[in-house]
């Protein structure tokens, strides 16, 4: 039996090197402009440009480390798979497919619950709602087709 996957993750727009990059470009823009005014004697315009991409600089970082953010969901015969990343976080969970009990609360945008003995997992912080309820559809039918 072939497994099925589920790979749920950000839509990010720019990869953490990219960002990189372009706080590069950014830094030297702004500092380029505030030596301009330094060598006209506005040297606080310098500390100012600093301060203001050190903040910058700190936005990236958080969006960077959670760039990489992803759910990854695994069936085969003998095990349900569950990987969930956020930034540095992973957590790994492994249920026995023929107790698994999939649903969405009835909470409007609600996350998936993913239920095996004890363990409760939350999925589908990526999806739509619309796709949650697909999701919940197919892998409601993979399960029929492994037990």
């Amino acid at each position: 039996m072939e497994p099925h996957e589920w790979l749920m993750k950000r839509n990010c727009a720019l990869s953490p090197k990219q960002l990189a990059l372009f706080y590069c470009v950014l830094c030297s823009v702004s500092f380029g402009i505030a030596l301009i005014f330094l060598v006209n004697g506005a040297w606080l315009v310098l500390c100012f440009s600093f301060l203001e991409m050190l903040a910058v600089g700190a936005a990236f970082l958080i969006y960077a480390r959670h760039a990489g953010d992803r759910e990854y969901v695994s069936l085969t015969r003998d095990c349900l798979l569950v990987i969930v990343v956020q930034g540095s976080r992973v957590q790994e969970y492994r249920l026995y497919p023929l107790f698994v009990k999939v649903g969405l609360p009835d909470v409007p945008g609600g996350l998936v619950e993913l239920r095996a003995q004890q363990v409760l997992v939350k999925v589908g912080r990526y999806l739509m709602v619309s796709r949650r309820r697909e999701f919940v559809r197919e892998l409601q039918n993979a399960l029929m087709s492994v037990c």
